[in-house]
């Protein structure tokens, strides 16, 4: 048994013209956009009305879209669940999170517990995917 949630939506901006981007969704969303710490290539559009993390990052060109995040307890466990599902591995991420493809062909990551306020709002469940 684990527990997953989605927690966020990344707006993919292409590189060279990041903070044009950043500044569009930050007006578009009524967010302030702030630099994530410690390096992050992420900024943070915070402020938006709703239980999502939105935030900002830059990509190549090709690579350009939203795409949606999902935390949980037990990577391996959520990421076979969605595999279930129809979704396929792309690629592990500094050995530490997945990014996947969805059957419709939207990228999506799944992660470590990202947040403070885990596991509120999150659905448990079973071993066989099933919710709990």
């Amino acid at each position: 048994m684990h527990r997953s949630r989605l927690i966020g939506v990344i707006v993919d901006c292409q590189r060279d013209d990041f903070a044009r981007g950043v500044g569009f969704w930050a007006g578009a969303l009524g967010a302030t956009a702030t630099q994530e710490p410690n390096g992050s290539r992420f900024v943070r559009l915070g402020g938006v009305r709703g239980a999502l993390e939105w935030l900002a990052q830059p990509i190549d060109p090709a690579e350009r879209a939203f795409h949606v995040d999902f935390e949980t307890d037990d990577l391996e466990a959520e990421v076979r669940r969605l595999e279930a599902l129809g979704a396929t591995r792309k690629k592990l991420v500094r050995g530490v999170h997945w990014v996947m493809t969805a059957p419709t062909g939207h990228e999506l990551c799944v992660l470590p517990v990202q947040s403070p306020d885990w596991p509120a709002g999150a659905m448990t469940w079973t071993q066989s995917g099933e919710k709990r």
